[in-house]
């Protein structure tokens, strides 16, 4: 078992390739060493992110009756084996109040506020994730 390089693939005047072979491997010893807890721990790890990216939004999101204040929501779940994360607002209008920057936006309210919140979400997500997973192994 382990990571190796496969064969180069090419012919001249084209794209040369080389795969990385054992991926499989080494997903199905992470698999074995954590069962479906790491698969647990990763969907909450991806909630967690999405939930501050909507508590951020919260924060400068438009607020009228509070209809879309109050529809916010963050969704994660698997599908086809891999985690899909949604973080958003289920109202008629939330495009176009997210999306016009004309529309009434009292500050500190603003447009792009789920844009907003994300940009300053992503920038150390992946660190926070893949430190949650490093804890989480060690635990094991």
């Amino acid at each position: 078992m382990g990571i190796r390089l496969g064969p180069l693939k090419g012919t001249p005047g084209s794209t040369i390739s080389m795969a990385l072979r054992g991926l499989d491997e080494l997903q199905q010893a992470l698999e074995d060493m954590a069962d479906e807890d790491l698969d647990l721990e990763l969907e909450d790890a991806v909630f967690a992110e999405l939930e501050e990216i909507k508590e951020a939004s919260q924060e400068i999101v438009p607020v009228d009756t509070g209809r879309l204040h109050d529809s916010a929501f963050v969704d994660v779940r698997r599908e086809r084996g891999r985690i899909v994360g949604n973080v958003g607002y289920d109202t008629p209008y939330a495009l176009y109040v997210h999306e016009d920057p004309d529309a009434r936006h009292a500050p500190p309210t603003r447009w792009k506020f789920l844009e907003e919140a994300f940009a300053v979400a992503q920038a150390g997500m992946r660190a926070r994730i893949s430190e949650r997973v490093r804890a989480f192994l060690k635990r094991k």
